[in-house]
This record gives C-alpha cells, sequence and structure tokens, in this order.
C-alpha cells in the first residue's frame, strides 16, 4: 500500500514543481591541525586558593567544552566574611565548513557585613582557546563574533579580550596578521566590540586563531564573553532534512538541473542527509526533497513538520496520502509546519523544493 500510494503521489505532484528542484554536495573546504580550549580561575589576596586550569587538547578532532564553576568563602578576620562565585566555559565546534567558539567568564565577590570591612579584591577568571587550520584550495573565510565585558556594580581590576587570526609565514615569530581584537591596545577602555570580516585564506598556509577572555572582580560581579565563528562562503553545505511526528518510509532527493536522483537513507527514522547519498549539485541548481512516512505521535492530531538545510526553501507541500488532503506549508528559517490534520496511522508525503544558495560577494581583509 505504501509504494503504491507514493507512485501515485509522485505522479500528482505537478511538473512545473519537479522542473525546479536542486541539490548540493559537501566539500571538504577546512583541514584542522591542533586544537586546545582551557579555563582556569586565581584567588590571590582574599583567601582563596588559586584553582587547577581546566584544559582539553585534541588535533584534527571535532571540538568539544569545558565549563567551571566554583564558589567559595573566606574569613579574614575582624568579622569580615567573603564569599566567592567564578562561572564560566569554553565551546568548540569544527565542521568541514565553518568553525565556532564561545568563551565566557565571570567573577563576582560580596561581604556579609559590608559594615564592617571591606572584601579583599582579585577573585579572577580566565578562559583561553588555541585553534590551528589549513585549506585544500584557496577559499575565502567570512569571520564575525562580538566580544563584551562588565563591570557590574562593583569593582572591576581586570577586564581584558583578546583575539588573533593570524597567517603564519616561514617565520612564525613574525605571522600576518588578518584579525586583532585586544583591549589592552586599539579596543583599550571598549566594554563590547564586533566583528564582520572576510579574509582570504591560501592553499598550503597554516592560519591559528588565538583567543582569551579575563575577567577580574573586587566587591561585586565582573563578566566577559567572546563568540566567534568562521565560514567558508561559497562552500557547498550539504542538503539533509529531518521530519517531526513521522517514521519514514523513503526520501528521494532530486537535482532537477541534472535530472539526477538518489535514495536517502534514513538511520534514525527521522532525518536524512542527500549529499551523503551522493546527490551531486551547484550554487544555483534546484532541489526536490521527497520525505514519505507513517504518522505516529502521542496524541491526535500530530504535529507534523520538519526542517532542511544546505538549500534556501521554497515550499513545502504536505500530503495525507490516505485522505488525499494536501496544502502548502511555508518555510521560515528553514522549517515548516503542515496545516494538515494528520492522525496516527496516516501516510504523510512532505514535499521541500529549494535552491543551493551562491556564496556571498567577497569582501577581502
Amino acid at each position: 500500500m505504501h509504494s503504491r500510494n507514493l507512485s501515485v503521489a509522485l505522479r500528482a505532484i505537478p511538473g512545473a514543481l519537479i522542473a525546479s528542484l536542486l541539490l548540493t554536495t559537501q566539500a571538504f573546504a577546512l583541514e584542522y591541525g591542533e586544537w586546545i580550549i582551557g579555563i582556569e580561575y586565581s584567588g590571590s589576596n582574599h583567601g582563596f586558593a588559586d584553582g587547577e586550569r581546566v584544559q582539553v587538547e585534541g588535533v584534527g578532532a571535532p571540538g568539544d567544552a569545558i565549563t567551571q564553576q566554583e564558589t567559595f568563602q573566606a574569613d579574614l578576620g575582624a568579622g569580615r566574611i567573603v564569599n566567592g562565585e567564578i562561572n564560566g566555559g569554553v565551546t568548540l565546534s569544527l565542521s568541514e565548513t565553518a568553525f565556532s567558539v564561545e568563551l565566557t567568564v565571570s567573577a563576582q565577590t560580596t561581604c556579609e557585613d559590608p559594615e564592617i570591612g571591606t572584601c579583599a579584591r582579585s577573585l579572577r577568571h580566565d578562559g583561553d582557546l588555541e585553534l590551528f587550520f589549513s585549506v585544500v584550495e584557496d577559499a575565502e573565510l567570512h569571520f564575525t563574533g562580538t566580544w563584551e565585558g562588565s563591570d557590574g556594580g562593583g569593582v572591576s581590576l581586570v577586564d581584558f579580550a583578546s583575539l588573533e587570526l593570524v597567517r603564519l609565514t616561514g617565520n612564525p615569530f613574525n605571522p600576518r596578521e588578518l584579525v586583532v581584537v585586544n583591549t589592552n591596545a586599539g579596543e583599550q577602555g571598549v566594554s563590547s566590540g564586533t566583528i564582520d570580516e572576510v579574509v582570504l585564506l591560501e592553499a598550503g598556509e597554516t592560519y591559528q586563531l588565538n583567543m582569551r577572555n579575563s575577567t577580574e572582580s573586587g566587591d561585586g560581579p565582573d563578566q566577559g564573553s567572546m563568540v566567534f565563528s568562521g565560514t567558508i562562503l561559497g562552500a557547498d553545505a550539504p542538503v539533509a532534512g529531518a521530519v517531526e511526528d513521522v517514521s519514514l518510509i523513503t526520501v528521494i532527493c532530486r537535482n532537477l538541473a541534472s535530472g539526477q536522483s538518489v535514495t536517502a537513507s534514513s538511520p534514525d527514522g527521522s532525518s536524512w542527509n542527500c549529499s551523503d547519498a551522493g546527490l551531486v549539485a551547484d550554487s544555483g541548481d534546484r532541489v526536490l526533497q521527497i520525505a514519505v512516512g507513517t504518522v505516529g505521535c502521542e496524541s491526535d492530531p500530530c504535529s507534523v513538520g520538519g526542517s532542511t538545510n544546505g538549500v534556501d526553501g521554497l515550499v513545502t507541500v504536505c500530503r495525507n496520502l490516505v485522505s488525499g488532503d494536501s496544502a502548502n506549508a511555508q518555510i521560515v528559517d528553514g522549517g515548516w509546519a503542515c496545516p494538515l490534520e494528520l492522525a496516527n496511522g496516516a501516510i504523510a508525503l512532505q514535499v521541500v523544493v529549494g535552491d543551493v544558495p551562491a556564496g556571498a560577494a567577497p569582501r577581502f581583509h
């Protein structure tokens, strides 16, 4: 019954719709070398012991995350009880066409009775990252990010953020700087800022990203955060998708520009990857993805919908293959919700049409 309904549904799709679909392959654009992420605290001048460094490192790995949270209390004498807390983390994510990092640190000290004495200062929290990478061919890297710090309501001793994206030349002690942030230099006194640059990465060269974020608090809270990412412009992203409240029976991917068609597997029963299934497409192609599955959820009706990436979605068609009802669904931020009543056991067909996006115009740094 499923295959018969599927063939009927495919014949019922308008020819003009099928004639305007496409897909893309995933290109390996970035190669990663060593990376290190770390975070630590120190507590001089107030009775808190310095903390050990928490660190994770790897080579060409998919990245990692670490967190650190500690609370303290110290008796300084003369009725002065000081409390402190640090809380922060570093997250590194790596993929073949992009990387991202988030680094947050905070420190806070308070006195239980400020009328008796003042809090001793210098509760400090530091986070850092070092990442080496290269490209297999010349590429344009869109590098974006933000940094910010806050002195809160207390006394801040140190707010420091720095970032360097450099190309290592034959002389590693004289690298070429591509993107630089240093709040002790050109950005001194600036508590926040943004980066939006495109830099040219040359094949055969090695690039190094260094980040450090430090905050040091006296009486009160202090914090800082840095969020940065790099994305290869024009790199092919995998065309893939997932559905909700549906157990997939089959997924067909078609590049209507070339006519190539493949069947994608679904190991988890709810998602697929057309690129991994062998579909090939270029920027500007139009892609069709057809997902058929059995509706299933804890209560009727089910919230059938889905999402897709690697294409800029144009339209989704939802169809109940049992009742024959059909409706279009709007794609918002890559996702959609079928405006049909689909009960448990129904066979749902979802057709997604989208274009493989072209790379942004280069803006060399």
